[in-house]
Order: structure tokens, then C-alpha cells, then sequence
């Protein structure tokens, strides 16, 4: 709320994105007021030398807006607008060139990979991301973490653990910007590390949760719960 009054467009980016992070119970009233901001946002292409708050963004706003479009529609459960926006950008791909074509595809995908692991498919959910190209597209980097954390949910789900673990243990090791994913990143880890029978990993694990999440929002607690009780 601060930062909006210095940079609307970068707290409106950070924002509709923080909003879906798995992990978070979000209110469906707030995740469909922040979908109105966007949906409002005139989001253009800067003019040539124009500064935006990412040299990394440089004419891709409007087609930021339409990822986090999709992804927030995806989290409300309206898969026929996620894949709609989808569409839009695998279109708008298909006439550009250089960089924005790996951008434009990596953000369809992410939003299908959301589509398609609502569904229960999963498979075909770890597949979209598998197919991305997050490593050329110098913009968003704060959304390729939140698309490596679901790879890793992904994996969980689908029984393939110990990949499960390394994706998960990779997770704040590059960027401050990948904190916020640390505690439920090392809840998922002591779970894995207790079933593996690995005891004291799993006791670090837990100890890291229930120390970051001490005073966690009411409904982070029942982790935060679960983990003391795993721990004892």
C-alpha cells in the first residue's frame, strides 16, 4: 500500500501476483477486487528512453497485465477466461520477435500449467511448466519463482519426491524476492523428510516453520500448529 504511492504499476504488478501464491487463503472478495485493478490498468507500451520501474519490462506491461489476467482467473476458478488469456498471448507471440516470443509463450503456459493442475491433471500441468522458458525472458523473475514453487508441488503430487525435494530446496537461494516462499517450502520438506524417515532433517525443518510463522496471519497458524506437533 506504501509503495502505490511511489510506483502504482509496479505495486499493481506485485500485487495481483502475491495474490495467487498457493499457500495463501486468499479472500474471494479480494482476489476479485485486485482482478478490477487490473482489468482498469492501461497497461501500454513505454515511448522510446521512457523509464519504467524494470528495464526488464520495457514493452511488455500490456502483456503483463494479461498474464496476471489469467493467472487471477485461473485462482477464481474461470478457466474459460484463464485459457482465453492464454490464447492472447500464445496470438500475440506468434507476431512478435526475439525475447517477447519466449515471454509471450512463457506466460501462456504458466497460466494452462494452473488450468490443467486445478483440473487434477497434473501431469499435463508439470508439462506446460517443463516447456518454459523462464531463463530467457529477463522480465518477471519474481513470477518464475512462483511457477518453480508449483513445479515443485507439482512433483509432490505426482509421487516423484526426492525431485520434489530439490526443487524445494532450491527455493531463496538467489533473490530476496523468493523469501515469502521459505516456510512453506521447508513445511513441504520436513513432510517429505519424515516419511523418508530422515528424522533430523525433518526436525529442521519443522523448526524453521515454526519460527518464521510464529506470528503469522490467523491462517498460516494451523501450520505453524501442525508443525510444533510434528515436532514433539
Amino acid at each position: 500500500d506504501p509503495a502505490r504511492g511511489f510506483d502504482p504499476v509496479a505495486a499493481l504488478e506485485l500485487r495481483s501476483l502475491l495474490a495467487v501464491l498457493p499457500f495463501l487463503q486468499v479472500p474471494r472478495s479480494d482476489l476479485l477486487a485486485i482482478r478490477r485493478e487490473v482489468v482498469e490498468w492501461r497497461a501500454r507500451v513505454e515511448a522510446a528512453g521512457e523509464t519504467s520501474h524494470s528495464a526488464g519490462h520495457a514493452g511488455l506491461h500490456p502483456y503483463v497485465r494479461l498474464y496476471r489476467l489469467g493467472l487471477l482467473d485461473a485462482r477464481l476458478g474461470d478457466t474459460v477466461e484463464a485459457l482465453r488469456h492464454a490464447g492472447s498471448l500464445e496470438r500475440a507471440a506468434d507476431s512478435s520477435t526475439a525475447l517477447k516470443v519466449d515471454a509471450l509463450h512463457t506466460f501462456a503456459r504458466s497460466i494452462r500449467a494452473r488450468v490443467a493442475g486445478q483440473a487434477g491433471r497434473a501431469a499435463e500441468a508439470l508439462g506446460h511448466l517443463e516447456q518454459s522458458n523462464w531463463g530467457m525472458v529477463e522480465s518477471i523473475f519474481e513470477a518464475e519463482a512462483l511457477d518453480r514453487y508449483y513445479r515443485a508441488e507439482l512433483l509432490n503430487a505426482l509421487g516423484r519426491h526426492t525431485e520434489a525435494l530439490d526443487w524445494y530446496r532450491t527455493i531463496a537461494e538467489r533473490a530476496t524476492y523468493e523469501l515469502v516462499y521459505v516456510a512453506p517450502a521447508r513445511w513441504r520438506q520436513g513432510r517429505l523428510y519424515e516419511q523418508a524417515g530422515d528424522r533430523a532433517r525433518a526436525v529442521e525443518s519443522y523448526r524453521t516453520v515454526t519460527r518464521l510463522w510464529r506470528e503469522a496471519d490467523p491462517p498460516l497458524r494451523a501450520t505453524v500448529t501442525e508443525a510444533s506437533q510434528r515436532l514433539r
